[in-house]
């Protein structure tokens, strides 16, 4: 079974909190107590309506674990369509989109999605 890190494709940072199924993963890092930012990340064996369906798994999972979480917040390459979908049948809604530094150091034009509690 892969790990987390590889599934990403990144090392997952400190102080992230992941939560897995089988092949699917979802990663939160804590932004304040009450905002944290969530990705999402599945083996390719695990697309489409499996993948769909372990992520809604986790997102379930994730609010039980952190009652205390108000809004998740997602940060997606603009031009990552497939993501952005994803994002939305997940329940987040788009916000707006700017230019930020990417942990690589690279400035992207960045879709920023929200989730308020259920």
């Amino acid at each position: 079974m892969k790990s987390a890190a590889e599934i990403f494709g990144c090392d997952v940072p400190v102080g992230a909190h992941v939560v897995r199924e089988a092949g699917a993963v979802g990663g939160f890092l804590p932004i304040t107590e009450t905002q944290w930012e969530a990705h999402y990340a599945a083996e390719p064996w695990m697309r489409g309506a499996k993948a769909l369906a372990a992520f809604r798994r986790l997102l379930a999972r994730f609010w039980q674990q952190f009652p205390a979480v108000c809004e998740l917040i997602g940060a997606i390459k603009a031009q990552n369509r497939a993501a952005r979908y994803l994002a939305v049948r997940l329940g987040f809604a788009f916000r707006f989109t700017l230019s930020l530094p990417w942990p690589d150091g690279v400035v992207r034009e960045t879709a920023i999605y929200g989730m308020q509690r259920p």
